[in-house]
């Protein structure tokens, strides 16, 4: 149930689970009829998410309460069959948190399973979200379209973009390998398909960097240049697909 859930299942919850599968088994393993079988799957049950509980709030050191309160139960219910019972739903409610919270811990985050994706293009995910903001979209030069782009091996293409990394949050070289997984629309029309280039040419504020001239200039904007486009476009309302592992551009904001 906690995989199954993303990882927003308590770890109790996998620990009561843990705890009947446990309880349930030790009654079968001793002979028990189908009556027996669900009592002990009913208090292994009950008896995991106390142990799962335990665990939750003093660690590895809650086995021994549970060995105190197991000889207790046991002298109290049924001897060595409710010591079993007992001792089935306890060990499966700590191993079921235990592993639970280990499984939180490392394969789920916030928001559910973690997808990682690296910067290797060879071992990335394929996996995206959707980013809408406000963009301001200039008019590109259609003679590079053919000609090698920023990104080594690249060519600029029609329909494609020129952008500025560091609106990215990452590098030029950590963009070459996504290249091709990020795309623009302005509603149901595409924008561009991939990018291609980063904006370069003449600066409009003469001594300074062009891309750091376009941000004065337009700044908490996404700017991306189309190349081949046949007017400049102004600022317009934007839809991005990019990969997950990136952050939305600036001027952006993630769409869920």
């Amino acid at each position: 149930m906690f995989i199954a859930s993303g990882g927003t299942a308590s770890p109790v919850i996998a620990a009561i689970l843990a705890g009947s599968a446990a309880g349930a088994t030790s009654a079968a393993l001793n002979g028990g009829s189908f009556r027996d079988i669900l009592q002990g799957a009913i208090i292994g049950g009950m008896l995991g998410g106390a142990g799962g509980g335990i665990y939750g709030a003093f660690g590895g050191t809650g086995a021994y309460a549970m060995l105190g309160a197991g000889a207790a139960y046991s002298g109290a219910t049924g001897g060595l069959n409710g010591l079993a019972y007992f001792a089935g739903g306890m060990a499966g409610g700590y191993i079921g948190a235990s592993g639970a919270s280990y499984a939180e811990s490392n394969w789920f985050g916030d928001e559910g399973i973690n997808y990682q994706l690296y910067a290797s293009s060879d071992d990335k995910v394929q996996s995206s979200i959707n980013c809408v903001g406000h963009a301001r979209i200039l008019q590109g030069n259609a003679d590079l379209i053919g000609e090698e782009g920023a990104f080594p091996g690249v060519e600029v293409r029609e329909g494609s973009a020129a952008i500025i990394p560091e609106q990215f949050g990452v590098s030029k070289n950590v963009l070459s390998g996504y290249v091709d997984d990020i795309s623009g629309s302005l509603g149901k029309n595409t924008l561009f398909n991939g990018i291609t280039d980063v904006i370069g040419g003449k600066s409009p504020i003469p001594g300074l960097n062009v891309r750091t001239a376009l941000q004065q200039m337009f700044p908490n904007t996404f700017i991306v240049e189309i190349p081949g486009l046949s007017v400049d476009m102004g600022t317009k309302n934007i839809i991005l697909n990019i990969p997950s592992n990136f952050k939305c551009p600036t001027g952006t904001a993630y769409k869920p």
